[in-house]
C-alpha cells in the first residue's frame, strides 16, 4: 500500500503497490525512527542503479535468485555529506526489477521521506529463478537448498549485508 500507488485498493494485480486512504510508509517510518518530518511532494535526489553480481556469491547475483541490478535512492543532502540513515526496501514477489522495472523502487514512497528525512533508501532486488523461486520472492522459506536463508551466513542476507556496508563507506 502506497499513496502514489498505481491500483485501486482493491486491486490484487501487477505491481500490486495499491492506493489506499492511508500512509503506512509514514506509520512504519515514526514507528523506527520516532517523528519524521512530511514527505516531499517530489522526490529530488538521485536514483542509482548499481551491479549487484560484485555483492554476491561467486560474483554471480543470478545464482542466489537476485538481479543483475540493484538501486540506491540518494538524497541530495545526503550526497552532499549530512549524515544520513539507511532503509532498506525489499520488494514483494513479482516486484522485482526484471518483472515492473523501476515501479516499486519510484512508487513505494520511501523516496519522498528520504528527501525530507536524510534516509538514504537501498532497493536490491530479488529475481525469478524457474525452478526454485518461479515468483522472484525473496528467500523467506529456504528455497535452492540455502538452510541458513533468514540469518548470519544466508546467501541473500549476507549479499545484502555487502550492498549495506558499501553505501556506509
Amino acid at each position: 500500500v502506497s499513496p502514489s500507488g498505481p491500483n485501486p485498493c482493491v486491486a490484487t494485480y501487477t505491481p500490486y503497490i495499491n492506493k489506499c486512504s492511508d500512509d503506512p510508509e509514514g506509520s512504519m517510518l515514526r514507528h523506527l525512527l520516532g517523528s519524521v518530518a512530511a514527505p516531499a511532494s517530489t522526490p529530488t535526489g538521485t536514483l542509482l542503479s548499481f551491479d549487484q553480481n560484485q555483492y554476491a556469491p561467486n560474483g554471480n547475483a543470478a545464482s542466489i535468485s537476485m538481479g543483475g541490478t540493484g538501486f540506491a535512492y540518494i538524497p541530495q543532502n545526503c550526497a552532499n555529506g549530512a549524515s544520513c540513515r539507511l532503509i532498506v526496501a525489499l520488494h514483494g514477489c513479482q516486484q522485482g526489477y526484471n518483472t515492473i522495472g523501476t515501479t516499486f523502487v519510484t512508487r513505494a514512497y520511501l523516496n519522498e521521506y528520504a528527501d525530507t528525512n536524510n534516509l538514504a533508501v537501498l532497493y536490491p532486488q530479488a529475481t525469478a529463478s524457474a525452478l526454485t523461486n518461479p515468483q522472484g520472492c525473496w528467500n523467506w522459506w529456504g528455497y535452492g537448498g540455502d538452510t541458513a536463508y533468514d540469518m548470519k551466513g544466508g546467501k541473500q542476507i549476507e549479499t545484502l549485508m555487502r550492498m549495506v556496508r558499501a553505501l556506509g563507506a
